[in-house]
């Protein structure tokens, strides 16, 4: 709840729902990634410097085209991007039922003039926005909220510890309420950029994810970082088709989201799914057992 980090490739999703609901791009909207973005006299690389061809929307989310998405951003723009962004919650806290929660700014027009001056920035500084880096910044309760949205097909829901608590004279179980929204986006857009994501699984970025006989949907990240080894993220959710996890790993100085969180990740959605008991859990009853205790 107070790590903020660049986000990195999985806000790619972000500028690809974007783009679906403002129908400037559909799935099959190609782009051509020769592995090199130039803008102005800078060279901005895609994987080393290795091409992808010509690529579409879900073919770049499944291989993480940078390329696509320098392209992608520049046809959204700053202001529907971080209109989106808003949507699933970035740039402001979850309101968690935890102290001191943080969270860090979601760039537009006004932050960046605010910050640098109506002068002091360009239109530049969209290119590492593209990919999740520059200005950005999440927790990984935050990427936790934003997958399961992606995971449901658009409610958010406010995540919260506390189911409820017992009158302390009475027994009686007081269940308590958080707040859920549904976003305005279509199903058309949330199968496109799940399709990406089960892709990313299947055959991209995100291999090492896999489990079988359960069908992972996911999205890798790699988070620059000035100080030392880039950081490690990757979210998904499981079962593809009836979700009922939502995972957000986040490794320190660790490489590669696909290398190193992706394969956590699985373990933690394998226990979940297959291997943990399974029991069998009533609030009223614990509750009661709450009380009978104190009693006691």
């Amino acid at each position: 709840t107070q790590t903020r980090y660049p986000p990195g490739s999985t806000y790619k999703l972000i500028l690809s729902i974007a783009a679906l609901e403002e129908k400037i791009a559909t799935p099959k909207t190609k782009f051509t990634c020769t592995g090199h973005f130039y803008y102005g006299n800078k060279d901005f690389l895609c994987h080393g410097g290795h091409g992808h061809g010509s690529i579409n929307m879900t073919e770049a989310i499944e291989h993480s085209c940078n390329s696509y998405f320098y392209n992608l951003m520049f046809k959204v723009g700053l202001e529907v991007r971080a209109h989106y962004g808003d949507m699933f919650g970035f740039g402001k806290k979850t309101s968690i039922d935890l102290p001191d929660e943080q969270s860090a700014p979601l760039p537009t027009k006004t932050y960046f003039d605010t910050r640098y001056g109506e002068k002091g920035w360009t239109q530049g500084y969209l290119v590492s926005l593209a990919i999740g880096q520059g200005e950005m910044g999440a927790s990984p309760l935050q990427m936790a909220a934003y997958t399961a949205t992606i995971a449901n097909k658009g409610t958010y829901h406010r995540p919260h510890l506390v189911k409820g608590y017992a009158e302390t004279t009475t027994g009686q179980y007081i269940p308590l309420s958080y707040e859920s929204r549904e976003l305005p986006i279509s199903d058309a857009t949330f199968d496109a950029v799940r399709n990406g994501m089960k892709l990313v699984v299947e055959s991209g970025t995100a291999r090492r994810a896999q489990i079988p006989g359960v069908a992972v949907a996911g999205k890798t990240g790699t988070a620059q970082n000035p100080h030392g080894e880039d950081h490690a993220w990757f979210i998904c959710f499981a079962p593809y088709e009836n979700p009922q996890i939502a995972i957000a790993v986040l490794v320190e100085n660790a490489g590669y989201g696909g290398t190193v969180a992706a394969p956590i990740a699985r373990e933690m959605i394998d226990y979940y799914l297959n291997k943990r008991p399974q029991v069998n859990f009533s609030p009223e009853a614990a509750a009661a057992q709450s009380i009978a205790q104190v009693e006691n």
